[in-house]
């Protein structure tokens, strides 16, 4: 069969060169075929049973906001019709309108629906999408187009994202003492370079290494480390240049967090005051107060936690606030404080979240999380 398959690009050929008339689905059937074959053995044959009965269902036509009709696979959703406009559209989509609503992105689409996707600026899609078990894609085309766009990205990159994923893996977890050429070996990788960027663009997932991990002799990988934790004492938590031991308090401006760049600031009354360097305050400091500088750096504490504040913008949908709790809870992260206003004319959600973390690491882990659920537009720290 997948011999057959492969052959669909000699058989369009000759169709074109007798006459025949043009078939617009299976020119599609045809761009389709020639997308999964991209991928590597093990993905083109789950791919190809998976198009196969695809092709044989019946179609949903649904229109875009100019009237053109856009024909997808019966069950598909908004992503496959954003993927069947352009695969640009599908990598920048973060949410979608159907008439005139905005909907989850794994609403399934029927016949006669206007569709309206709700893109960002940069091509990113989610690995999530990849995962039939959550209904994003119905179709194995566009599913295809997905893993392509990971498979493409620079390798450095990949390999990176894949080692920060495994790490927090172990660290999730808590696992430890991992035979890590076994586990290489296991997944049939040559080194540990190339284990990682089959990671970081989704070829191997977690639940994988999980799986293989939960299986290890002599490993508990769910074993529960408790960790006390106690807010920042300051005196451990940076270390001043030449000076004693000195008072210190972390400044509200900016909220420094583990991982930025610190200065301290000698004050009146209250010690040492530390800001991040970029803070809006030292950079505005009066050129007769800038000798109270001073030079900190940070301690090796690791178990203190600290107050940090982000904003989210997202087109509103329902279960947001459900997801952004959700993945906060996973992470393990202490909220403190959540508030939400909403545009009901522009049908945006403006939300602002305290929380408490550990580093400056944890927080991009967060922010990045945030940043690909459906309708987000935008995550950012503030100060």
């Amino acid at each position: 069969d997948m011999h057959e398959n492969s052959e669909l690009g000699v058989a369009s050929h000759w169709r074109y060169k007798e006459g025949a008339r043009l078939d617009q689905r299976m020119e599609s059937n045809i761009a389709q075929m020639r997308d999964l074959l991209q991928g590597s053995a093990e993905e083109v044959s789950d791919a190809i049973s998976e198009i196969s009965t695809e092709l044989s269902n019946d179609r949903v036509y649904v229109f875009t906001p100019s009237g053109q009709i856009v024909d997808i696979a019966q069950g598909g959703t908004p992503l496959d019709f954003a993927y069947s406009i352009h695969s640009e559209v599908g990598h920048r989509c973060r949410g979608a309108k159907v008439n005139g609503r905005i909907v989850n992105l794994t609403t399934v689409l029927k016949t006669g629906d206007e569709v309206e996707i709700l893109t960002t600026k940069e091509s990113r899609p989610s690995r999530d999408w990849m995962n039939k078990n959550l209904g994003f894609i119905k179709s194995a085309g566009t599913r295809s187009k997905v893993r392509n766009w990971f498979n493409h990205q620079d390798f450095e990159q990949n390999l990176l994202d894949g080692k920060a994923i495994y790490d927090r893996i172990l660290s999730k977890y808590s696992i430890h003492n991992v035979n890590f050429k076994d586990l290489v070996a296991h997944f049939k990788r040559k080194d540990a370079d190339q284990f990682y960027a089959d990671i970081g663009r989704g070829s191997i997932t977690s639940a994988q290494i999980l799986g293989y991990l939960q299986t290890e002799p002599e490993q508990d990988p769910f074993r529960k480390i408790k960790k006390e934790t106690r807010p920042p004492t300051s005196r451990d938590e940076v270390s001043i240049h030449g000076v004693g031991n000195l008072m210190t308090q972390f400044a509200q401006c900016c909220k420094p967090v583990p991982g930025d760049s610190i200065i301290g600031f000698i004050t009146l009354n209250s010690g040492i005051s530390i800001h991040k360097r970029s803070c809006s305050n030292i950079l505005a400091l009066p050129e007769e107060k800038r000798p109270r500088l001073i030079e900190v750096e940070w301690g090796h504490q690791s178990d203190s936690v600290y107050p940090v504040e982000i904003t989210m913008t997202a087109y509103q949908r329902t279960g947001l606030m459900q997801d952004i709790s959700t993945i906060l809870a996973n992470l393990k992260v202490n909220l403190l404080n959540i508030n939400s206003n909403t545009n009901q004319a522009e049908q945006m959600v403006y939300t602002r979240l305290t929380m408490e973390i550990h580093s400056v690491d944890e927080l991009v882990l967060i922010i990045d999380k945030l940043s690909q659920l459906p309708n987000v537009q935008d995550v950012k720290r503030i100060a």
